[in-house]
């Protein structure tokens, strides 16, 4: 993976919903399920996460 292109898509693991719930909303939904994910490292790091709803 290169500096600013994005990764090739990952299976979401059962920790990733809960990460991005807490980390960037600071509240829990019920009414999402992330199944999978990219990663673009910048000066930080960026993620695309393709979610259904349940």
């Amino acid at each position: 993976m290169s500096c600013g292109g994005w990764s090739d898509p990952k299976p979401a693991d059962g920790d990733l919903k809960s990460q991005a719930e807490e980390k960037w909303t600071k509240q829990s939904y019920q009414i999402f399920k992330a199944i999978e994910y990219r990663v673009q490292p910048v000066a930080g790091t960026n993620f695309l996460i393709k979610v259904i709803p349940i």
